[in-house]
């Protein structure tokens, strides 16, 4: 089976430098679900994850912690995935994601405000608060998760918002 928790989540076990990979293929088809929430959640925070497509769900997680800061690639196919009010009031994490688009498309909502995730993009998000993310095919993300704290100083209000590799106009 895969290694145990990842990401600033469950950062406590994972040590400076070691690399921790969870994948869906390491379990049979009708635990792939359940793996891959519990994937997410540990490499992250606590969200749901719902596959929008008729296969069974597929993805791969890899992650490192570097001098605090969580740098993990996510390859996956369709699904939605929430942070709901309900999760945010547990807890789970105090960090802003910055979410780059390596292949694939997909959308980030947070705070009233929705991004277009294409290659070269990013985003960020706050994982203390409600968000959405919606792939509707195949995608990989790098998620480099940052202390909030360290971010709030110097970007308040960027959440869900676009940066893209092309100048403006």
């Amino acid at each position: 089976m895969g290694t145990e928790a990842a990401g600033r989540g469950g950062a406590g076990t994972v040590e400076r430098g070691s690399r921790v990979v969870r994948s869906t293929a390491d379990v049979c088809e009708a635990d792939a679900s359940a793996y891959w929430t519990d994937a997410v959640c540990s490499a992250f925070v606590p969200v749901r994850v719902r596959p929008t497509a008729p296969a069974p769900p597929h993805g791969r997680v890899e992650h490192v912690n570097l001098d605090g800061l969580g740098f993990t690639l996510v390859r996956s196919g369709a699904q939605r995935v929430d942070r709901t009010r309900t999760l945010s009031a547990r807890g789970g994490g105090d960090d802003v994601l910055a979410n780059i688009q390596l292949t694939g498309e997909g959308r980030v909502g947070q705070d009233g405000r929705r991004a277009l995730l294409s290659p070269g993009a990013m985003t960020l998000v706050d994982s203390i608060r409600p968000y959405i993310l919606e792939f509707t095919g195949p995608f990989s993300q790098l998620v480099v998760q940052v202390p909030r704290d360290r971010v709030a100083r110097r970007c308040p209000g960027s959440a869900a918002r676009p940066l893209t590799p092309r100048p403006p106009g």
